[in-house]
């Protein structure tokens, strides 16, 4: 796939998530040895084989998700884009909250293309969502 900004890359990434299409998803990730993709409570994966493999575990699943968006930050230069989100998933059908998830994304332009060589998820510990009941879990 040909991407002419970091923006679009971004699009395709969460809309590739959202429908659990790991071809589609895999497609915005530069194929090199050097990208990065940390999930949530997870650790790092280096290589796009190790990062597909990654991927393919957790779209395994094929859960509907659907994802919100929120941007945080964007900056770039030349050939790199840095974008920080907010993503708030939900599943529909279902009425539970989620946790926003914090994620950082970062795009390299390569022969004019962008594509994506890292991302980092992580949970928001100060905007986690209560147990029912108003309980809390130690």
């Amino acid at each position: 796939m040909e991407f002419t900004t970091a923006a679009a890359v971004e699009e395709a990434f969460y809309q590739a998530f959202s429908r659990s299409s790991h071809v589609e998803l895999m497609a915005v990730w530069a194929k090199s040895a050097d990208v990065v993709c940390i999930h949530p409570l997870g650790p790092r994966h280096v290589g796009f084989e190790s990062v597909s493999e990654s991927w393919a575990q957790i779209l395994g699943a094929d859960e509907p998700r659907k994802f919100e968006c929120q941007v945080v930050s964007r900056w770039s230069a030349a050939d790199t884009a840095i974008h920080v989100v907010d993503e708030i998933i939900s599943i529909p059908g279902n009425n539970d909250k989620f946790a926003p998830v914090l994620a950082t994304n970062v795009y390299r332009r390569q022969a004019g293309n962008w594509l994506l060589v890292m991302h980092h998820a992580s949970i928001d510990a100060r905007r986690t969502v209560a147990p029912p009941g108003g309980q809390t879990r130690h």
